[in-house]
């Protein structure tokens, strides 16, 4: 099975975000892309501009509801960026807001596509802060990991 990734969410895409992030995100094939940045006043990363800012939370379900419709599966929705203990978590966007629509979406998180909140030099997330996380995440393949709700 290949996962088929329909729409990427940039969380907290502040010009603090690693470079290196930044740019494997940008190598996520997917058919759109854009920017959660409902926190404002930060600058964008400078790699990520040109991407849309969304941070409307009904009208991207309505989105995820027309898809289902028009493809007769849920969209699969990836959630890439910095903060992982909190940024992901509390967003408009994020999985705290999203997980309320699991089946006409499917949340995924890939590790290394997100910074982690802390002082340390390297802030890639690891596998081990998803797994210790307070939702429940599954092990699909190539280290995505999808959202099956709370614990």
């Amino acid at each position: 099975m290949d996962l088929k990734i329909d729409t990427v969410v940039v969380i907290d895409a502040w010009w603090n975000m690693p470079d290196i992030i930044a740019q494997r995100i940008l190598g996520v094939e997917c058919d759109e892309i854009f920017c959660n940045n409902s926190s404002g006043g930060r600058s964008i990363h400078e790699i990520l501009k040109h991407l849309e800012i969304q941070n409307d939370l009904e009208l991207f379900i309505k989105s995820c509801r027309d898809f289902k419709r028009a493809h007769d599966r849920s969209k699969n929705v990836l959630l890439v960026g910095q903060a992982w203990d909190c940024g992901i978590h509390f967003e408009t966007l994020g999985v705290d807001n999203l997980i309320r629509f699991i089946g006409i979406l499917n949340l995924f998180v890939h590790p290394d596509l997100m910074a982690i909140k802390c002082s340390h030099i390297d802030r890639t997330c690891r596998d081990h802060h998803i797994e210790n996380s307070k939702y429940r995440w599954i092990l699909k393949e190539n280290r995505f990991y999808q959202c099956l709700g709370h614990r």
